[in-house]
């Protein structure tokens, strides 16, 4: 008989919280893991190091450790190796059998596409070089305006009206002006 069985037949009421069904009880009883098989004894008995915040548990007495399996144990199958990750060959696979024709015709497929893919990637990079000469080239223009009008803007401020005046005078008399007959005045800008 297993320890279920018994304490329930000796009128023991064993705590079921953690079950949902009497007979989770009885079935979980009956196949132990290891850990769960091992009984209290001295290889079980550890002196803790530090305080640990349970009952009894305290730094440098003696306390009894049991494993506890939490998770479920899992059987696992293989059914597919792929060359890659989510984009490689199918080198095996359980459940769907390929003839050495439809092989052949998957790998065109999948070279057709990487072919694509990378024509694709070419032209983007095309676009993207020819988009960032376009940028330069604006950038370039505006800069060139920028100075064009930096110049124009030194010229205006070294104008001076006294040798306009000067070359009209020479032109409508034919002879040099006095120095003090034109008075120098430089034009300011109003923006």
């Amino acid at each position: 008989m297993s320890k279920a069985v018994k304490k329930l037949i000796q009128s023991k009421i064993p705590d079921l919280s953690q079950y949902r069904d009497v007979s989770e009880f009885i079935m979980k009883s009956g196949n132990l893991s290891e850990s769960e098989a091992e009984v209290d004894g001295p290889e079980n008995q550890v002196i803790l190091p530090q305080n640990i915040s349970s009952r009894g548990n305290i730094a440098s007495h003696k306390s009894s450790l049991r494993l506890i399996e939490l998770g479920p144990r899992l059987k696992l199958q293989l059914i597919k190796i792929e060359e890659g990750l989510m984009e490689g060959e199918i080198l095996f696979h359980e459940l769907v059998e390929k003839s050495q024709e439809e092989i052949k015709i998957l790998r065109a497929a999948k070279e057709r596409k990487r072919k694509i893919k990378e024509k694709r990637r070419k032209q983007q990079e095309q676009n993207k070089r020819r988009k960032e000469d376009i940028k330069n080239e604006h950038k370039e223009h505006s800069l060139a305006g920028i100075k064009r009008k930096q110049e124009l803007e030194k010229q205006v401020e070294n104008y001076d009206e006294k040798d306009e005046d000067k070359q009209w005078f020479i032109q409508e008399v034919g002879e040099e002006p006095d120095p003090d007959l034109f008075i120098s005045k430089k034009k300011k800008r109003l923006c």
